[in-house]
């Protein structure tokens, strides 16, 4: 009999031709799945960012169009109305605001070329140290001190040494400290804080405008002084006071106390109750106890 053996079934795709290119496979559906689909993903995230967008929009953008549009408009004092000008951009580039501002410009060319020499010469020192401790302690340093950069040290700044500053705007009054830790300014006696000369020293008070108390003339309180010089300040008005020992001072008051005060008018200065602190008077001896 013939040989029954099952022969197994021809191949249906192409057959491989010795010497011809491999055969190109089909192209994917592209109109369901695969990359598309994770474009299509992609696309859908977007939304996350509208939080991001709507902070920067109400704390920087708002702000920010609220001082152009008051740069560039005045009040009409007949109509009350706004209207367009550059009278406020003309103004802060002449006088003392011209000054001011080239004052800030030159600071600022001088310490970004000091700092930028400076810096220069520690990372070249940094990157060629053989210490991988101290590249370590210089970075982590960075790291934290760069947090107080910028706007937080310019505000650092200003308020401690600018023109409204706690360092530059404290008086520095005349006093004598007495017995039991205690300076005796305007007739009032005050706790000293911090070291304490010995008593019958001439000394200086040390005390910010708003530690004083501006009243009527004839109160009887206080002593004696006249308005030079009333700046407002919004909320609050600045008196620049002489007493008729010669001392000059600053005073902060409300704005609608200060109204019935204008330079010139007589009145009295007297020091809230609280601890302050006092600095030795240039060429008066005194002692600490």
């Amino acid at each position: 009999m013939p040989d029954q053996t099952a022969l197994p079934a021809p191949a249906t795709g192409p057959v491989p031709v010795a010497g011809a290119a491999a055969p190109v496979p089909p192209a994917p559906d592209v109109r369901g799945g695969g990359a598309p689909r994770r474009r299509g993903a992609r696309r859908h995230r977007w939304p996350v960012v509208v939080p991001f967008f709507a902070f920067l929009a109400v704390c920087f953008g708002l702000p920010a169009g609220t001082m152009v549009y008051g740069a560039f408009t005045v009040l009409d004092p007949e109509s009350g109305a706004s209207r367009f000008s550059t009278e406020n951009v003309s103004g802060s580039l002449s006088g003392a605001y011209a000054t001011g501002l080239t004052g800030s410009v030159e600071l600022s060319l001088f310490t970004a070329l000091l700092a930028t020499v400076i810096g220069t010469l520690i990372a070249q020192a940094v990157v060629t140290s053989p210490r991988p401790v101290l590249r370590g302690i210089v970075v982590s340093a960075s790291g934290v001190l760069a947090n107080f950069s910028g706007a937080p040290l310019a505000f650092a700044f200003i308020a401690t040494l600018g023109t409204t500053g706690t360092v530059t705007q404290l008086n520095r009054l005349p006093g004598t400290v007495r017995d039991g830790g205690v300076v005796e300014l305007f007739g009032r006696r005050l706790p000293i804080h911090g070291d304490r000369p010995a008593p019958g020293a001439e000394v200086d008070v040390l005390l910010r405008p708003e530690g004083l108390a501006v009243g009527a003339a004839d109160d009887g309180t206080g002593a004696p002084a006249t308005v030079r010089v009333a700046t407002f300040l919004g909320a609050t008005t600045r008196l620049h006071l002489t007493t008729d020992s010669g001392a000059a001072c600053k005073a902060d008051l409300p704005s609608w106390e200060a109204t019935a005060l204008a330079p010139g008018t007589r009145c009295t200065i007297t020091p809230h109750e609280n601890p302050v602190l006092v600095a030795e008077r240039a060429g008066a001896p005194s002692l600490k106890v």
